[in-house]
């Protein structure tokens, strides 16, 4: 293997184990506190929903403009900048899980928390993803194989950390079990803090090594950015396709396994209930992270799964709505319902990783360098506008989670129309290459 190939490798392996860290913090952070606060201690769970549907709403106004920011003075500098008030953040709700605290003080924290997070977030979600495309192309310049790496990075770097995010999940929810009966569940909130931590420090090591070339400041203007993308068929598919990864990552790893919880579970929060909810996040944030680690790589390679291969997309994509169809028999015995919401659960991990990196892939093809964390913004911008929402109306209307119905009714729309929008992008190109053709 040559220096190129190999160094491009590297930094592929690099955004992929930054990428697993991020998402293991995040899962576990997510899990301690929505259980925590929601299933656990007092905060009601419309109260928790209503707070992510503000955390998303704050990332929908402060996206773009946090991008243009990391796009002219550096991306890493932003990175860690939002990292950190992440940080700070997660210790407010620390503080404000603590039994002793007043309830008002506690909401005034959680509050206070979605506003850091609604800030915080847009100034890292374009930017460590352009970061390391940037490097990426940088080391593949010249090179064909690498630069055949490069375009399809975001499935590639899928096989890195593979098994953190498994081991993450299932150590929250040993934990909760264990600390509900001891010292306390919100002391298992130090854990996401140290691994949030663990992933910005491999941030920061990744910057000393492959640096920032944002930093030098003096980008070119980005005023026309919004123009050309809407122009082009391949960035509209891409943003359509996000969405969709988006909006079935929302209802699953947000919501599912409280719906789980409470649909199987019991008034006390019984063994069983706690089984069901570790069971479905443990199988769709673990084991299909395992399965699409090993599965997406390969194909890309062997030259089965390539950016324009949709229709494995959406034909998983309506798999999925089988199974969700198959989750609402409750009447099924134990080993049956485990059995389904194992296969659904890692299915559709599968596929959101799947049509996530795809988006990306996109998107990053008709981009360049200058340009990225912007773009990603923008890409991002949509589905965090519907995630919002979505929280917004399941705090407002659905007592804090979806029942099993409304969430396969939720997961239907979606699928129908991401299908539908693609097809039709694909036919306005089609019959756009007809007409320049003729």
């Amino acid at each position: 293997m040559d220096q190129t190939l190999a160094q491009t490798q590297a930094c592929v392996k690099s955004l992929g184990i930054f990428r697993a860290l991020n998402l293991a913090s995040t899962h576990f952070i997510s899990i301690t506190f929505r259980i925590t606060a929601g299933v656990l201690a007092n905060v009601p769970l419309d109260t928790v929903a209503l707070l992510t549907g503000i955390e998303f709403l704050m990332n929908v106004i402060f996206e773009v403009p946090m991008g243009y920011v990391a796009d002219r003075f550096g991306r890493i500098p932003c990175a860690l900048l939002g990292g950190f008030l992440i940080l700070l953040g997660t210790c407010g709700i620390y503080v404000a899980l603590f039994p002793s605290m007043p309830n008002t003080f506690s909401r005034l924290l959680f509050i206070i928390h979605g506003v850091i997070v609604g800030f915080s977030k847009p100034l890292i979600s374009g930017s460590v993803e352009a970061f390391y495309q940037d490097a990426i192309r940088r080391l593949s310049k010249g090179h064909n194989e690498a630069e055949k790496m490069a375009s399809q990075s975001f499935t590639l770097s899928q096989h890195a950390g593979k098994y953190l995010t498994a081991l993450v999940i299932l150590l929250a929810f040993v934990l909760l079990f264990v600390t509900y009966h001891t010292i306390g569940v919100h002391h298992t909130l130090i854990i996401g803090i140290l691994l949030w931590y663990a992933g910005f420090y491999r941030l920061f090591r990744d910057f000393r090594i492959y640096g920032d070339t944002s930093i030098s400041g003096g980008r070119p203007s980005t005023s026309n950015l919004i123009s050309r993308l809407r122009q082009s068929m391949v960035a509209k598919k891409a943003i359509y396709l996000r969405l969709s990864a988006f909006m079935l990552a929302a209802v699953n790893a947000g919501y599912f396994a409280i719906t789980l919880g409470r649909q199987f579970g019991n008034a006390d929060h019984g063994l069983f209930s706690w089984f069901i909810m570790g069971l479905f996040t443990f199988a769709y944030g673990g084991i299909g992270w395992i399965v699409r680690g090993h599965v997406l790589p390969r194909l890309v390679m062997s030259k089965r799964l390539s950016t324009n291969n949709y229709l494995l997309i959406h034909f998983t994509l309506l798999a999925t709505i089988s199974l969700y169809i198959l989750c609402t028999f409750s009447s099924l015995n134990p080993t049956m319902l485990i059995l389904m919401i194992l296969v659904y659960a890692v299915m559709a991990d599968v596929v959101v990783g799947a049509t996530g990196a795809l988006a990306t892939n996109l998107l990053c093809s008709v981009v360049d360098n200058e340009e990225l964390a912007t773009a990603l913004s923008l890409q991002n911008m949509p589905a965090f506008a519907g995630i919002g929402f979505y929280s917004w109306y399941l705090g407002k209307c659905r007592d804090g989670a979806p029942s099993v119905e409304e969430a396969m009714i939720t997961v239907c729309i979606i699928c129908v129309v991401s299908i539908f929008s693609v097809y039709l992008l694909s036919e306005q190109k089609r019959k756009s290459s007809v007409r320049s053709g003729s």
